[in-house]
């Protein structure tokens, strides 16, 4: 009686075991098809990134300059519950919060396209993070402050960070990086996209 019972529970645990593998081998396909389905509608021009979101979600984002575009995807439990898509000269703003606080630290480069420049920037915002500062961050998020085709003012909140999730554990170093890098990206892209749409209308405003 007790092999049998044991038996049970060892088939039990394999059960389990084996449909977490799924889900999480199902999650990796869905981020794939994401990711795919933004390349090719932007003819491999887009910058992306993914980054856990809450809930064992996760967030796909995405920009391309030239097609003038921004992209929000966040997948939960096997399923895309949002799906967002912005024209970038719609974005008034990306701020960076770090344990709930609006950062502004600031920086220039002399890089000649905007990746390169984001990457410079960040790698200098970089040093007012040291490793004491890094510790001390329990949470980070992005938001995207942009123009609805309602003309309302809405914003995406984005939390990439939480240290009671374990899967950012040992990867805090590693996302604020990218989020500074996004933060700073997305800024100089929505500031170009909306110069050249100002062009296109005939508004040489420059403090757009």
């Amino acid at each position: 009686m007790q092999f049998i019972v044991f038996g049970i529970l060892l088939l039990t645990a394999f059960a389990i075991y084996f449909e977490a593998r799924r889900r999480v081998a199902k999650h990796q396909q869905d981020i794939a098809e994401e990711k795919s389905e933004i390349a090719e509608e932007t003819r491999m021009t887009a910058q992306m990134a993914v980054f856990g979101a809450p809930n064992d979600g996760t967030y796909v984002i995405a920009a391309s300059e030239e097609m003038g575009a921004f992209y929000y995807r966040l997948l939960q439990r096997g399923k895309e519950t949002v799906r967002v898509k912005l024209n970038l000269a719609n974005v008034l703003n990306a701020d960076l919060l770090i344990n709930g606080t609006l950062q502004t630290v600031e920086a220039e480069s002399a890089q000649s396209t905007l990746s390169n420049r984001a990457s410079e920037v960040t790698a200098l915002l970089l040093s007012y993070y040291p490793p004491e500062v890094v510790r001390g961050i329990t949470t980070i998020g992005l938001r995207v402050t942009y123009n609805s085709e309602s003309g309302e003012q809405r914003n995406l909140d984005m939390l990439v960070l939480d240290d009671k999730d374990q899967r950012h554990k040992n990867s805090r170093i590693q996302v604020l990086k990218n989020s500074i890098w996004w933060w700073q990206y997305l800024r100089m892209a929505a500031r170009q996209a909306r110069r050249t749409q100002a062009m296109i209308d005939g508004d040489t405003d420059e403090t757009m």
